[in-house]
């Protein structure tokens, strides 16, 4: 036993930073948190400048309600690496369960934007960066930009299906319904097998009011979802997110038995998720916050309202998001006098804020 103690402390002493931040991302996606947390820290310590360990820490602690510790890692990424797009974006999402916050989203698709420029300046032949580049602009309304990028990228590879799909998408947002149907017909021309344009082109043909063709897009692209769903389930049959996207399918084709029993199958895995969360950590209030709202869509009334009124108890400041749920509950059940009291809270807490 000794030898074996004194190998292991030999082992640790040799680890680089590196190494333990290799180590702290298995632990994290198998949801060890508290022990990527730690691993992400030996990381740092060895490391102080370790951008991507503070990110990745402040993720481990928000997975664990951790909020505040989790912002002040975001933090000290940015400010040791302003260009680090992805701490925007994580500290966007995190502020984002407490106030809508865009400053940092703009920045994260401001960086990504720049990431594509750097990469068009090195090779002005690379279709993949313009395309890029077009999609963070359309994200960020700049559709009339975003077309412009991927003209260039269909004409510096015309026999890709995306660009033409993508091309079609901001023509969608610019209202050029007729037009974006082009590039969506010419991305199943090329690929038959990428579904998801027989959707948009749906939505568009809809808009024009060519209905029965619109209802041909939306059968083709809800049945591959379909089988695209059940492959998912098939390898993973704890997989409740692909039992939803299934039940929301079959409910499109007007299945609802079939839709029905996917539905079931999600919230009968969600709650099982959400209890071991809470078992693991009996402090960890977005579980709590997650059960209830998939008891208010069972319309499991009073159980939700128990655990949003738990997730409050456990954190009263920071997630109005949860004030937001138990006044619709509330509502739906005619308690206008608690819905306003609570509603009087939420005001009370965005007063502080300020």
């Amino acid at each position: 036993m000794k030898t074996i103690k004194i190998i292991t402390e030999k082992t640790n002493k040799e680890m680089t930073a590196n190494d333990y931040f290799s180590k702290a991302k298995d632990f994290e996606v198998t949801g060890n948190y508290k022990k990527a947390i730690e691993l992400y820290s030996k990381a740092i310590q060895l490391n102080p400048n370790y951008v991507a360990a503070y990110n990745n820490r402040g993720k481990a602690k928000c997975a664990l309600c951790q909020f505040e510790e989790g912002l002040e890692d975001y933090n000290k990424a940015i400010a040791l690496d302003p260009e680090y797009a992805d701490a925007y974006m994580s500290r966007h999402c995190v502020k984002s369960y407490f106030k809508y916050e865009y400053d940092d989203c703009k920045k994260y698709y401001e960086l990504k934007i720049e990431e594509a420029n750097k990469r068009i300046e090195a090779d002005p032949k690379d279709s993949e960066a313009y395309y890029n580049r077009g999609k963070e602009k359309d994200i960020i309304s700049q559709h009339e930009e975003a077309i412009k990028d991927f003209n260039k990228a269909i004409k510096l590879n015309p026999k890709e299906s995306v660009f033409y799909e993508a091309r079609g998408d901001a023509k969608y947002m610019l209202k050029q319904f007729a037009e974006a149907i082009k590039d969506y017909d010419k991305a199943i021309e090329i690929n038959p097998k990428n579904y998801t344009p027989y959707r948009s082109r749906g939505s568009s043909k809809f808009i024009l009011e060519q209905y029965e063709e619109a209802k041909e897009d939306f059968n083709k692209y809800y049945k591959s979802e379909i089988e695209k769903t059940s492959k998912e389930i098939e390898n993973n049959p704890k997989d409740r997110w692909a039992y939803y996207n299934r039940g929301y399918a079959y409910r499109r084709l007007n299945q609802d038995e079939e839709a029905q029993k996917n539905f079931k199958k999600y919230y009968e895995l969600a709650m099982k998720a959400a209890n071991k969360r809470i078992k693991v950590n009996p402090k960890d209030s977005k579980a709590y916050y997650i059960r209830g709202c998939d008891k208010k869509d069972l319309k499991q009334y009073k159980g939700a309202i128990k655990d949003f009124k738990k997730s409050i108890r456990i954190d009263n400041k920071n997630i109005w998001w949860v004030y937001k749920e138990l006044i619709e509950v509330y509502k739906l059940l005619g308690r206008e006098k608690d819905a306003k009291d609570i509603e009087q809270k939420l005001n009370e807490i965005e007063k502080e804020k300020k």
